[in-house]
């Protein structure tokens, strides 16, 4: 029989060991061998005090603060049959703000919002949530009245002025969640 020397047994050892000796080598330069890239110390930068408020600001929150009870977030929930255990599911398909009318419970949003909603809520700015029914729309001006049931009480309309009152180059604020 033939056998070719790289084929021996004791061949075959040597070249095992060469090949783990060489493995055991890369390992400890990649491992051992390997420095740490030194990270250089972060120095936090001085937070400068936020400072007096100027008049214009100071206006301007106080609209807002006073505003914000009216605003109102709506949710347009679709309902969902699934066709296998033909259960109904409710998935929130948008949402959007709007703001309250008046005691009533009239809210005013943009009909964009609610369009094609299978059910609309209202959460009110103390976070109470209401079912919505649609009262009107007009499309052509993106506006929609929905109706809720909330108590007088918990309901702060907006006080709303008229167009024809304001100048060109008054602010004009728009104020949503």
């Amino acid at each position: 029989m033939n056998i070719s020397p790289a084929n021996t047994p004791r061949q075959k050892r040597v070249s095992f060991l060469l090949l783990l000796l060489l493995i055991l080598l890369g390992w400890l330069i990649f491992f051992v061998y390997q420095r740490p890239v030194p990270i250089p110390e972060a120095t936090p930068i001085p937070v400068t005090a936020r400072g007096d408020l100027a008049a214009d600001e100071q206006s301007t929150i106080a609209l807002f603060r006073s505003a914000s009870p009216a605003v109102v977030y709506i949710t347009n929930i679709e309902v969902r049959r699934n066709i296998f255990s033909l259960n109904i599911h409710e998935i929130p398909q948008g949402t959007g703000s709007g703001f309250v009318w008046d005691k009533q419970g009239r809210v005013v949003t943009n009909y964009h919002v609610i369009e094609s909603a299978s059910r609309v809520e209202v959460t009110l700015a103390d976070r109470s949530t209401w079912k919505a029914t649609l009262v009107g729309v007009a499309p052509d001006k993106d506006l929609a009245v929905l109706q809720i049931s909330a108590p007088a009480e918990k309901l702060s309309p907006l006080p709303l002025g008229e167009s024809h009152n304001l100048l060109v180059g008054q602010k004009v604020f728009a104020i949503g969640n």
